[in-house]
Formats: structure tokens, C-alpha cells, sequence
């Protein structure tokens, strides 16, 4: 085994948590009970999903955000995994004010009181990565500030060393691991985290949103402060407004709550089929709803990315299954992804079909796409083929949409919602066809 001497107490530290919560059979297959001498630290009680969830947050803020990325793979784990994962919540101490004043004061060269016209101490959130506090510029503009929290570099940068250890050891023990690439699920983790750790990059995330959704009347994104962005410090604007799915809340403003689902539909639709650029971490809380009926959308820390070849695939995907094609369907998904092997098209086309004609005999206002499209990832997998990896956020984000605008209205079809985002692509990729030929 390939580690850093300074990680091997981590790694133990990490195989005594696992085995105090049933989990230490996982480090008994890699051959690391032995070697971190973890006798007598197993518990009585069997592993499960809920367990886990309470191992991950006892481990702390990269294995946090690392079971909230398993939470959108259900190529990788069972639902019973994912329901549980999907619970993970980004909570942490407070980090002490001297250090948060101390850092605004080295990042942008003057204290709270010179910077800001008013500033609290007292802070709105504190997450694994960074801690938040409201203040008002000296023009009268609420706005947020995020503080990264002391010595989390180190900290995520050793806990990704020892996932690579363990995902590659997995590889090598494990076919399925293997099969999934469970080292580029790291990959991918890692960027994401490291993105996340660079606050310039959430600001550019959140101008870009901006941009992108300046023409649809009813979205808004904070503005970015750049005058008082670092890597390490990011100012917003402070948008207030109720949470989307506060239907009380809603409705004392007057707020027409199926209006507000239709809005956060075409919100979302236009950021994945127009702009290919989407919000990957819609949530409740992300998402507010404004006095003058405007949908906000916050933290953009999470963004994924479309390129035209994955949005044309998924588009061919949406017509196949719309039309109920399930062969064609098997062969977009069978172009799509990564096989390591010969491909049996017939067998997945039976595979599929399983899973698809649950869907094709049901009203179209019952259909979750997001589900689906984590469904067919799962056979996909078990074909050993790999899907791109936006593909699994997609579907947990279509999922979470879905899920927040039956909510708000049992009548909502998401099904029908998706046809003119697909028409739309349907003319511009015939448009782009014609122009190359």
C-alpha cells in the first residue's frame, strides 16, 4: 500500500470510526485491520445506511461532502444507501470570531469595521467549509460573507490522498468498483471539493447563473462583490425571501404556489437544455421565493456542466423514451457511455425495458425523469456501462425539482414541462445539422 507515513494515523483514525459503527468489515477486506490493529474496535451492531451516515459525519467535513456525492449515485449504491445519504446534513461548529476577523482583515486589507458599514459577529451559518455572516456595505446593500474555516486545505487535501488509496485498493479486490471506476469517482470528487475550497471560482459560478438567467424574468442570483472576493473570503448580495417549499410562508405573500413550481421548472429546464450551465445542489433551502414573486437561487458552490454531445444524448434519450422506443433508448445509452467490455444490446434492451414500461404505462404527470434517469444509470452499470458522471447529478437535481413541485402542486407534470425545452433543442440541433452538411 501506497500512503504518506504522516496519513497512516488518519487511516486508522478512519478504520476505528467505521468499525465502531458495523463497518469495519470493509476495512478487514482491504487487509488494513491487521495493519491498524482495529481488534477490538468493531461493534457489536451490523453496518446499515443510517450508520454509515453517522460514521461519515463523525469523520468529518471531505467525507461529509463525499457521502453527499454517493447520495447521487444510484449506479454505485442501493436506494436504502442513497434515501440515507441524501439526509447528510453540511452542519459544523462555529469558527471563532477573532479567527473569521482576522482573515477578512488579511484577505481584504482592512477590519470588518473599515470594510463594512455595519458587520455581525454573530454568524447565519456555519458549514464543513466556511462559516457566513450578514453585513451592509456603506451604500446600504445587505450583503453575505463567507469565511473559509481555519486549516481545511490541509485537512481535505490528506483525507483525498487516502480516497484515492482506498478506492484504487477497492479496485483491485472488487470487480463492481472497478467496473463503476471508483478512482475517477474520487477524480471527480476532488475537483468538486477543491472548486469549492477556491470561493473566485463560486463567485464566477454565481455570475455566470447571473448572466445566463438575466432574460427569465422570474430568476434571480445574487450579485458578486468582486472588490471583496478572495479565495478565501466571498462577498454576496443577501437576498431575502421564504424558502420554496414554506407554503404557509407562500401563500402570506400572496404567492401563487403552483405559479412558483411552473417558474422553478422553466428556471431549471433553461439552465440544463439552453444554457447546458446548472445549479447541481437544489435543495430547499437553495432556493427561496421573494416578496415580489421572484425565484433565488443561492450557494452556487455546486455547478455542473453539459458539454453538446452529453445534451444531445440526453435529448435523444428524452424522444426515445417518449415515444416509448425502448431499443433506441439502448442504443443512445450504449453510445453515450464507457463499456469495458462487449456490449449485449438485446440484454439491455430487456434490462431496460424493465425498468421503462413501469413508466410508459403510467399517466405522464406521475413520471419522476429524475428517478428514471438514475434507474437506467443503475442498468446501465450492471452492463458495464459507465454514464457520464453529470449524468448522475442531473438526475438527483431533476429528482429534487421534481420532488419540490409535487409538493407545491399534486397535479404538476413534469413530463409535459420538459416537451418545449426538448422541441426547442430538437430545431437547433436540425438547424446545426444542416449547416454542417
Amino acid at each position: 500500500m501506497i500512503l504518506r507515513r504522516r496519513n497512516l494515523s488518519r487511516l486508522k483514525e478512519i478504520g476505528t470510526i467505521l468499525a465502531r459503527h458495523g463497518w469495519g468489515h470493509v476495512a478487514s477486506r482491504l487487509g488494513l485491520a491487521r495493519l491498524l490493529h482495529l481488534r477490538g474496535t468493531a461493534s457489536q451492531e451490523q453496518g446499515t445506511p443510517a450508520r454509515l451516515v453517522q460514521a461519515l459525519e463523525e469523520l468529518g467535513p471531505t467525507f461529509i461532502k463525499f457521502g453527499q456525492l454517493l447520495s447521487t449515485r444510484s449506479d454505485l449504491l442501493p436506494q436504502g444507501y442513497i434515501e440515507e445519504l441524501s439526509k447528510l446534513q453540511d452542519t459544523a461548529p462555529t469558527i471563532p470570531i477573532a479567527y473569521v476577523r482576522e482573515v477578512i482583515s488579511t484577505e481584504l486589507g482592512g477590519s470588518p469595521e473599515t470594510i463594512f458599514a455595519e458587520f455581525n459577529d454573530v454568524p447565519i451559518a456555519a458549514a464543513s467549509l466556511g462559516q457566513v455572516h450578514s453585513a451592509v456595505l456603506h451604500d446600504g446593500t445587505q450583503v453575505i460573507i463567507k469565511v473559509q474555516r481555519p486549516g481545511i486545505r490541509d485537512v481535505v487535501d490528506r483525507d483525498i490522498e487516502i480516497l484515492y488509496t482506498i478506492a484504487s485498493m477497492l479496485e483491485r479486490r472488487w470487480e463492481r468498483a472497478k467496473t463503476y471506476g471508483l478512482t475517477e469517482v474520487v477524480d471527480e470528487f476532488a475537483i468538486t471539493i477543491r472548486e469549492e475550497l477556491d470561493y473566485t471560482r463560486e463567485a464566477y459560478n454565481t455570475q455566470r447563473l447571473r448572466t445566463n438567467l438575466s432574460k427569465e424574468n422570474r430568476a434571480r442570483v445574487p450579485q458578486v462583490y468582486w472588490e471583496l472576493v478572495t479565495q478565501r473570503v466571498l462577498t454576496l448580495e443577501r437576498i431575502n425571501g421564504i424558502k420554496i417549499t414554506d407554503e404557509r410562508g407562500l401563500e402570506a405573500l400572496g404567492i401563487d404556489i403552483k405559479d412558483a413550481a411552473n417558474a422553478l421548472t422553466s428556471i431549471f429546464l433553461h439552465q440544463i437544455f439552453v444554457d447546458g450551465f446548472f445549479h447541481a445542489d437544489p435543495h430547499p433551502g437553495n432556493i427561496l421565493v421573494t416578496p415580489d414573486h421572484q425565484i433565488a437561487l443561492i450557494d452556487c458552490g455546486q455547478v455542473r456542466q453539459l458539454d453538446a454531445s452529453a445534451r444531445t444524448g440526453l435529448l435523444r434519450l428524452m424522444i426515445s423514451f417518449e415515444h416509448q422506443q425502448t431499443r433506441r433508448f439502448a442504443e443512445e445509452i450504449e453510445a453515450l457511455g464507457i463499456s469495458s467490455g462487449d456490449v449485449d444490446l438485446q440484454a439491455l434492451t430487456r434490462d431496460l425495458e424493465k425498468i421503462l414500461r413501469q413508466y410508459y404505462d403510467i399517466p405522464s404527470r406521475l413520471a419522476n425523469v429524475g428517478q428514471i434517469l438514475m434507474r437506467v444509470m443503475d442498468v446501465s452499470a450492471r452492463h458495464k456501462i459507465r454514464l457520464p458522471v453529470e449524468f448522475a447529478v442531473l438526475g438527483k437535481v431533476l429528482a429534487n425539482i421534481d420532488g419540490i413541485n409535487r409538493l407545491l402542486n399534486s397535479d404538476f407534470n413534469f413530463t409535459e414541462a420538459l416537451r418545449p425545452y426538448i422541441s426547442r433543442a430538437v430545431r437547433e440541433q436540425f438547424a446545426v445539422d444542416e449547416m454542417l452538411t
